[in-house]
């Protein structure tokens, strides 16, 4: 009799349960070591569960409470503010400061939860205006 193959993790929502509180470097060590089924079930439960984008939203939240500890800027109250019609006028050197930042967290698609349709132009030196984008 054939012994039958067993799932160590069913999908990845049961591999991050087991996992989570592991450190990033352990929690590969127990990836790399799982069978090449596995590890390929668990990506692509990992793709199709959307869990990408819930970790990219988890990494910026985090950033959007530092900035608001440091510079005293709710990001997406602006973010409200600016698409309902309302510009607003900032410190270029804090519109910098917030993009680098976010930039260091997450890129491209991710950051359009925050940046998406916003423009910013430099009205004065040093200070830039936010408007909605096609307005």
């Amino acid at each position: 009799m054939e012994k039958e193959k067993q799932k160590v993790f069913e999908n990845f929502p049961e591999f991050w349960r087991y996992t989570k509180f592991l450190e990033d470097f352990q929690r590969k060590i127990l990836f790399s070591s799982l069978s090449a089924d596995d590890q390929e079930r668990i990506e692509k439960s990992y793709k199709t569960g959307g869990w990408d984008d819930l970790f990219h939203r988890n990494k910026l939240d985090e950033a959007l409470d530092e900035i608001k500890k440091d510079l005293d800027v709710d990001v997406l109250s602006l973010r409200t503010k600016v698409l309902s019609g309302k510009s607003h006028y900032m410190k270029k050197s804090q519109w910098d400061y917030i993009n680098d930042f976010l930039n260091t967290v997450s890129s491209g698609r991710h950051l359009d939860y925050i940046f998406g349709r916003i423009e910013a132009v430099e009205e004065y030196p040093g200070v830039i205006l936010l408007t909605q984008r096609g307005k």
